[in-house]
């Protein structure tokens, strides 16, 4: 079985409502859907993804400008998935903020 992640596609549609619809009613083997909300990145969109983690936070991998500040509000919701880039494979960053938020 392949398995497949979206990788911020949805956050660069037209609109991200009938975007991210349609890639969850993708077969199964979508194994999650990488974003932020948008391309301004998750900062700016913490009200989006929690609206939209009430529909599917099993899927939902949330990352793109991640901060530490953000993940207790998106943990409330149900999100549990996040992915770090960047920005702490270059500074070293430790990660554990992450478990223990």
């Amino acid at each position: 079985m392949l398995e497949y992640t979206f990788h911020r596609a949805i956050d660069y549609a037209d609109n991200y409502e009938d975007a991210f619809n349609a890639v969850t009613h993708l077969p199964r083997q979508l194994t999650a859907i990488l974003t932020a909300g948008s391309p301004i990145g998750v900062e700016a969109n913490i009200d989006r993804l929690r609206y939209y983690a009430q529909r599917n936070a099993d899927l939902m991998l949330i990352g793109g400008g991640l901060r530490q500040s953000n993940v207790p509000a998106l943990k409330e919701v149900g999100l549990q998935h996040f992915h770090v880039g960047g920005r702490v494979r270059q500074k070293g960053i430790s990660l554990k903020w992450l478990i223990h938020t």
